[in-house]
């Protein structure tokens, strides 16, 4: 009787833990790729923010940077085939907001001579459109 009390109490358990997360165990290829995507375009505008506000140094965020330029390589071949993915137009409209952030994350505003505030507003923009492609 034992067992079978630890067997309910897990089933139960994995029944909350599937309520509370919105029962996303396993993802699309799309929406894994569209959070990965957002994440990085987040990440990439708080590396910029954070060099701004002197919290990190511009050498560290070049550093980050390549990373992200590394994870953001095919994303426009392979967004609109993977399993998952919405309609033509609404992966168009996604990409339109890529293009520009990637723009950004190839040629980071890094000192205070240049206009970082455009490209924080175009990186949260884009992180946000991705995030929310991803959830639905």
């Amino acid at each position: 009787m034992k067992h079978r009390q630890v067997f309910t109490l897990l089933l139960l358990l994995a029944g909350i833990l599937c309520i509370t997360s919105g029962c996303q165990f396993s993802q699309s290829g799309f929406a894994n790729l569209a959070d990965s995507v957002g994440d990085v375009f987040i990440a990439a505008n708080t590396t910029i923010s954070y060099v701004q506000e002197g919290k990190l140094t511009p050498a560290y965020a070049r550093a980050s940077f390549v990373n992200y330029r590394s994870q953001l390589e095919g994303v426009e071949q392979q967004l609109p085939t993977q399993d998952g993915a919405p309609d033509k137009q609404k992966v168009r409209r996604l990409l339109a907001l890529f293009q520009p952030a990637k723009q950004v994350v190839e040629r980071p505003c890094l000192t205070n001579s240049c206009d970082w505030h455009t490209q924080v507003a175009i990186l949260q923009r884009a992180g946000k459109a991705f995030q929310e492609a991803a959830e639905q």
